[in-house]
């Protein structure tokens, strides 16, 4: 259980801001036999205060009974679960799992319970959703296949202006890992994600213009750990997506992806990680450096630290563009006891708030521009002094986050407190 509060500076209607609002988990499971198992989750926000609340949710993603083989190689299960797919698709319905020592496969079908923009679907209403998926394993190697149809009910528009349209689509992926040598790890994957959301920030207010997507990614990887302390690593990713809708051309989600990274940890210290990003969008070229630094090992104490700079170019941009090129870093740290956590620290975002925050005016313009600002919805487009602490004794536990925005005066709390329960025999 939590409770999030916020407050803001308004305008002359308004002058405060805030919402406030209770949310609350339920998960757990049961098995009363070695046969049976039970398992629930649900998770649900409500808002109880505050001049610009939020909308209510709650969804039960997981309500499920399942029913093993004294073996284990074989289980089946009745209800509500979320099944294997590339996106989310919690599913009211059967499932079948067969597993081996070398291969295992699980096939479902129902209808889809929850829709993609988190909404619950109406008990009489039925979108049918079927699919499959399987592991295929060696010493040095493994494969994983599935694919997913399904229907589904797509909120289209804004907040003010919106409809709900069915649809019928499916999606799949092939991956490959493999371990040709001790210490190095290769591997690649594909993924077909026709008809998913993809939301553009508009200019007009909080709203987001939300439309469907093709989406298509190819990705190949490789890590490798020569000594015990070092790890480098690179990945080549392209992207491309097909938009129903031109809402936002200058925000085309298409790109190539080119980074490299490595770390290094000294034993009885922490790790320092580096990280170089080479971004190819369609319009303009990004490059992206990281440091970071996390002194995790120093008994009570740690600390931690993070650099990154975007650099934004293109055919039309002049090299270094002030409103679109971004400095983000943060500094922290705390103490840690057996139960009792605590930290405070910085995180600081030097940049005029295009593009990640909804802005008008010229993109070329080197001066921080005048913003409808989106920062609630995308937490590191703020710049924020914060102290967080934690409590966890046996069975419960108490969280307490205070944050205020560096920009506008902005007070941010959230308070979280727990509890669980184990019980065997």
């Amino acid at each position: 259980m939590d409770h999030l509060a916020a407050y803001a500076r308004g305008d002359e209607e308004h002058p405060l801001l805030s919402a406030g609002e209770l949310g609350v988990r339920l998960r757990g499971s049961l098995r009363p036999s070695p046969v049976w198992a039970f398992r629930w989750d649900y998770r649900g926000r409500q808002p109880i205060y505050g001049t610009h609340p939020n909308a209510a949710m709650h969804l039960l993603y997981l309500l499920d009974a399942t029913a093993s083989s004294q073996s284990g190689r074989v289980a089946f299960g009745v209800g509500r679960f979320p099944a294997p797919s590339v996106v989310l698709l919690p599913v009211d319905g059967a499932r079948l799992e067969l597993r081996g020592q070398r291969a295992a496969l699980t096939a479902f079908g129902g209808r889809r319970a929850i829709s993609t923009s988190r909404k619950n679907i109406p008990i009489d209403t039925l979108l049918p959703a079927a699919g499959v998926e399987t592991q295929l394993k060696a010493e040095r190697g493994r494969i994983d296949l599935g694919a997913a149809a399904y229907e589904d009910q797509l909120t289209l528009g804004t907040s003010t202006s919106g409809s709900v349209e069915p649809y019928a689509t499916w999606n799949g992926k092939v991956a490959a890992t493999l371990w040709p040598i001790e210490g190095l790890t290769v591997g690649g994957r594909a993924v077909a994600s026709p008809r998913v959301v993809y939301e553009f920030p508009t200019s007009e207010g909080y709203d987001w213009v939300v439309t469907a997507t093709d989406l298509y990614d190819l990705v190949g990887w490789a890590q490798w750990a020569p000594w015990e302390h070092w790890r480098f690593g690179g990945d080549l990713l392209r992207q491309h997506a097909l938009v129903e809708s031109a809402t936002a051309p200058e925000l085309s989600p298409d790109f190539i992806d080119i980074r490299a990274r490595a770390a290094w940890g000294p034993e009885g210290v922490g790790w320092f990680r580096a990280e170089a990003i080479r971004r190819l969008r369609v319009e303009r070229t990004e490059s992206r450096g990281r440091i970071q630094v996390d002194l995790n090992d120093l008994g009570p104490l740690f600390a931690g630290g993070r650099v990154e700079l975007v650099d934004v170019s293109g055919a039309n941009q002049p090299d270094d563009v002030g409103a679109i090129d971004r400095l983000y870093w943060n500094l922290g740290g705390g103490v840690r006891a057996q139960r009792l956590e605590f930290e405070a620290g910085l995180s600081f975002l030097e940049r005029a708030l295009y593009p990640v925050s909804s802005t008008e005016g010229d993109l070329l313009s080197t001066e921080p521009q005048a913003s409808e600002d989106l920062a609630l919805y995308v937490m590191e487009a703020q710049s924020v002094l914060y102290a967080r602490g934690f409590f966890a004794a046996r069975s419960w536990f108490l969280g307490v986050d205070l944050e205020r925005n560096l920009r506008d005066a902005e007070l941010r709390g959230f308070l979280q407190v727990g509890a669980t329960w184990d019980a065997r025999w």
